[in-house]
C-alpha cells in the first residue's frame, strides 16, 4: 500500500530478468510507482476506475463480465461460460512499443463493450468527452523468454490484475476463483492447475418447524432425563438384591 522504493524495484527488475514470476494486483487508491518496470513488459495500469452499467446501471462500479482473451488461465472459464466479478477495478493497457525483447502481453479478462474508464469516480459517474470506452481490459499477462545459465525459468511471467477484491470472492465467486486459482497455476509452471473446479458444497441446513422443536425438547427434557433415572434405579435395585 505504499510505493516501492528504487532499491525493491532493481530487485524486481533482476528477478524477473531471471526468468521470475509476478503477480500484482492494484487498487484505484494504490499508486506503488511500478510503471515503468510493467511498461518493460507491455503492461499499463490506467488511471481511473472502470464504469459498466451494462448488469446494474445503479452501480456501475460492479463490473460482471463474460468476457475473456485467448490464452490458457481463462481457456476453461470461457468455456464454462462463467462470469467474472470485479468492483472498482482499474484498466490494463496492452502497449506496443518500448517493451523489452521477445515481450508477449494480452488482456485475459475484458468488459463489456458498454463500460468506460471514469476518471473522476468520486463525482456522479457519466462518460465524458476525452474518456477511454469500449471493451477495456481488466486482467493482463506477460512473457518474456530468457536464456543463460542462471535463469530460474525459461520464461520470466507477469499478470497484473485491475481490482484486489478478487481475492475475497474466492469462496462465493465460483469464476472469480477459478481465475485466481488458474492464474497461480501458470505463473507456477504447473498446468495440470488450469481447470475448472467443483463447486464448493452447499452449507447442510436443516428446517425445524414449531412441531419438530417440541418434539425434541420432549426427547431431550423429559423422555431422556427420565429414562436415565429408570436404567439408574435398575441398576440400584439389582445391586442392592445382591
Amino acid at each position: 500500500r505504499s510505493a516501492y522504493t528504487e532499491g525493491e524495484k532493481r530487485l524486481l527488475e533482476q528477478y524477473l530478468a531471471e526468468g521470475g514470476r509476478f503477480l500484482y494486483l492494484t487498487d484505484a487508491s494504490l499508486e506503488p510507482g511500478l510503471d515503468a518496470l510493467l511498461a518493460k513488459y507491455g503492461l499499463q495500469v490506467d488511471n481511473g476506475v472502470v464504469a459498466d452499467p451494462r448488469v446494474d446501471p445503479e452501480q456501475p462500479y460492479l463490473v460482471v463480465t463474460p468476457f475473456y482473451g485467448d490464452h490458457e488461465t481463462v481457456s476453461a472459464l470461457r468455456a464454462s461460460k462463467l462470469n467474472l466479478l470485479f468492483f472498482a477495478t482499474r484498466a490494463i493497457t496492452v502497449l506496443r512499443e518500448g517493451t523489452l525483447d521477445g515481450v508477449t502481453a494480452m488482456n485475459t479478462v475484458l468488459t463489456t463493450p458498454e463500460a468506460w474508464l471514469e476518471t473522476t469516480p468520486d463525482q456522479e459517474p457519466k462518460l465524458d468527452p476525452g474518456e477511454k470506452a469500449g471493451q477495456l481490459g481488466v486482467v493482463a499477462v506477460s512473457k518474456r523468454p530468457i536464456a543463460g545459465d542462471k535463469k530460474r525459468n525459461d520464461e520470466a511471467r507477469v499478470v497484473v490484475f485491475g481490482d484486489t477484491q478478487v481475492l475475497l470472492d474466492l469462496f462465493g465467486i465460483e469464476g472469480d476463483r477459478n481465475l485466481v486459482l488458474n492464474t497461480m497455476g501458470w505463473l507456477g509452471n504447473q498446468p495440470k492447475k488450469l481447470t475448472i473446479r467443483p463447486p464448493d458444497r452447499d452449507i447442510s441446513a436443516l428446517q425445524i418447524d414449531g412441531a419438530m422443536l417440541g418434539n425434541i425438547r420432549l426427547v431431550v427434557m423429559d423422555v431422556l432425563p427420565m429414562l436415565l433415572i429408570g436404567v439408574g434405579l435398575t441398576v440400584w435395585l439389582t445391586r442392592r438384591s445382591r
